[in-house]
């Protein structure tokens, strides 16, 4: 047995590597609107916590990114860049199931950045709030460092007003309330 595990030795070696620093949500790298980052899952984490959670398959090696909300809409992106399918969703809170939402769940399509193909999902991000990205790449055997190489970037147009929320409604359900309205069945 030791004698299997001393040959085998310097082969694991050889497949070391050190993890990115946002290789889990409480390190997530803080994004800049308008500005692409090339990001490398190759020896990043296997979250298998938030699995199947948000969007497709969650069990892949993974990066973090964080957007801090303007009270804009946002449009993140991501492509790869060495033909892996790549995916993410976003969070709005790290170590949580809190799903903001995912592009449509690929199924077998590579975004490619060489051709200006994108896989995207638009939210509103609530001004000073922050959401997490996890960008995870299907490379097969989990034991397989050969990650997928991508971009991801948020696209705000900041001559955009911001949307107004709930909190922000000229009449608010408590108003509502006091005007006599005794059901109400959907709020817009």
């Amino acid at each position: 047995m030791i004698y299997r595990l001393l040959i085998a030795l310097p082969f694991i070696a050889a497949q070391g590597g050190v993890a990115p620093p946002n290789d889990r949500c409480v390190n997530a790298e803080p994004l800049v609107a308008n500005e692409p980052t090339d990001g490398d899952t190759s020896f990043g984490n296997f979250d298998f916590n938030a699995q199947g959670v948000c969007g497709a398959r969650s069990d892949r090696a993974s990066l973090w990114y964080r957007i801090t909300g303007t009270g804009r809409e946002v449009t993140v992106q991501v492509c790869t860049n060495n033909g892996k399918i790549t995916d993410y969703g976003v969070l709005t809170l790290c170590n949580s199931q809190n799903c903001q939402g995912f592009p449509a769940v690929n199924t077998g399509l590579i975004y490619d950045c060489a051709q200006n193909n994108t896989l995207d999902y638009r939210f509103i991000a609530e001004d000073q709030e922050w959401y997490y990205v996890h960008v995870r790449s299907d490379i097969g055997d989990i034991n397989a460092r050969n990650g997928s190489k991508f971009t991801v970037q948020y696209l705000e147009d900041e001559d955009d007003e911001p949307v107004a929320t709930q909190g922000d409604s000229a009449m608010g359900l408590s108003a509502m309330f006091a005007l006599g309205v005794s059901s109400v069945l959907a709020l817009v």
